[in-house]
Formats: structure tokens, sequence, C-alpha cells
């Protein structure tokens, strides 16, 4: 059983149009909207889906308000999604829609599915960048678009409760094959899927001590499409949750705002990546939260 990525977040919101603005205003391209609901894609094809927090068919969440009620992961075919489907099946209830895709409840009362991942092949040029005599940038003026368009959706991040802390994680690596890259025995787990060499793919924070989703990331070309892109939502009236910066584990480049929708979204870059020749490291104090941020706002954990 193989999950390459974060495939589709599915969010029930209060203010549909706030919702839409926002992840307009992100980037995303808008696939189609209407009075129920609204989608949106990546570059790569992932998706984010935007319902009525009224929905009746959307899954049930730890807790109130707007927030992501279901992360759905993309696996490479469809016998994957059967034996996701019957190993869960075991301990667990199970849906399988019309499409084939699988649903279930993690440890901690999120909703998680599984359906065949959709990628879109994306070539990006290589970022060059110059420094003293390592010149790869010759008589060519460095021109970042005001505009950014996230490549793809690249990790999730969950609150969890401090008790449920072993069993959560043990359930994402030893049922579903993630990969333990950091453990901050004062923190949480952050943890990679084996179709990613990123850093992480998933991090359960207990830092807050609350189960509710925090964050969704994208990922941008650079350092200036971090910059640009945070500083263009600002200037549509969206807040700064945190940032910009860059955060010890993982080393990504971030700029957070708050979202509408439910927690808030990231811009990043530059982070880390890890194969199988990787040490897990265990850390009884994480190295912290940012090398360095600017304006001093910090991202706190709370219900979405």
């Amino acid at each position: 059983m193989s999950i390459i990525r974060p495939e589709k977040i599915i969010y029930g919101v209060e203010d549909m149009e706030a919702g839409v603005r926002y992840f307009e205003d992100w980037g995303l391209e808008l696939v189609e909207s209407g009075e129920t609901g609204a989608d949106f894609k990546t570059a790569e094809n992932q998706h984010v889906v935007l319902r009525k927090k009224s929905d009746p068919d959307l899954p049930p969440v730890p807790n109130d308000g707007p927030t992501a009620h279901e992360v759905i992961w993309g696996v490479t075919d469809a016998d994957d999604l059967e034996r996701f489907g019957s190993a869960l099946s075991t301990d667990r209830d199970v849906r399988i829609d019309d499409d084939g895709s699988v649903h279930s409840i993690d440890e901690s009362g999120f909703a998680i599915g599984f359906m065949v991942a959709e990628r879109t092949p994306v070539e990006l040029p290589a970022v060059d960048m110059n420094y003293h005599t390592n010149i790869t940038r010759l008589n060519t003026p460095v021109m970042p678009d005001a505009r950014v368009k996230p490549v793809r959706m690249g990790h999730v991040v969950y609150g969890i409760k401090r008790a449920d802390a072993e069993r959560a994680s043990a359930f994402y690596m030893d049922r579903l094959g993630f990969k333990l890259t950091d453990r901050c025995q004062d923190m949480g787990d952050f943890m990679r899927v084996p179709g990613l060499t990123d850093h992480h793919s998933l991090f359960l924070s207990f830092r807050a001590d609350v189960a509710a989703f925090n964050h969704i990331a994208f990922e941008v070309d650079n350092l200036d499409a971090v910059m640009m892109g945070g500083t263009y939502m600002n200037s549509q009236g969206w807040e700064t949750a945190s940032g910009p910066g860059r955060h010890y584990h993982g080393s990504n480049v971030f700029w957070y705002t708050h979202n509408p929708s439910g927690g808030s979204t990231e811009y990043f870059s530059d982070m880390d990546r890890m194969d199988d020749d990787w040490e897990s490291r265990i850390f009884e104090q994480g190295q912290g939260y940012a090398s360095w941020v600017i304006g001093g706002k910090r991202l706190i954990q709370k219900p979405a």
C-alpha cells in the first residue's frame, strides 16, 4: 500500500463568499462554484473543496465552527484502495463511495479518505541564485510574478490531544505506512508519506492539547513567491497568522494567513527532503518554531 500525497481537502464553511474569495486570492484555479459550494485545484491537480457547514454529507469533526472536515490521501492504484479499505475495516467503520474512494476515521476523530491520485505533472525550471563567485543568473534580472500560483498541496497539520499522541501517530505509521522524520517529545511527530521526500506530509501536534485542524500547506517556487504571496494576501485584507519566517523542523520558508474556511493556509518553499536513508531523529525538546520570523507573529494552534 502506498500513499503518494494529500489529494483533496474538504471544508465546511459558514461564509461561502469569503471562502471562495480567499482561495481565489490564494492563487488556486477555480474549477466550479455555486450555491452549495466550490471546487479549486492546484497546478498538480489536488483539490480544495468548500461545502456549506450545514451540509449533512460532511463527516463529523471534533470541534465547532468552519474547519476542514476531511483530508483525502492519493494512492497509487485501485488495488491500494481495496487494501486500505480491508485493513481499516477490521477495527473501524469504512465507507466506500461509488467512485471507489475509501473513507474512515483516524484515532483522533478526524475523517480520513483515500482515492487514486490523478497528478498532473508540472515541469518547473531550477531556481537560479547568485552568491559571490557562484553565478547562475547572468544578465537576467529577477522579475517575480505579482500573483502566486501554488504548485501543490504539501502537508497537513492537526492538533491532537496529548493523551492520544502515541496511538494517533501509530495509526498513521503502522496502519498507513507513514514514515517518522522527527519526533519531538514535547510537541509531536513529523511524518512523511512513502510517495514523497518532503520532511513532513503530516504533523500531529499535541502542544495545545486540543483536537482540531490546524493548517494545510501549499508549495510555491521560492522565497520570492512566499513573500509575494503573503504580501498580496495582506493587500486583499487577509490577516497574517505567522511569518514570514523559516521553520527549524523542515527548514521551509513560510507565511501563514488566517483562512475563513478554518485554520490557516501556508505558503512554503525550500523544505528539507528525506529518502529511505534518513534516520528518524528523536528530540526530548523540539528545536523550536523558527530560526527566524518577521513581525513576531507566531502561529498559535487553536480550534479551527
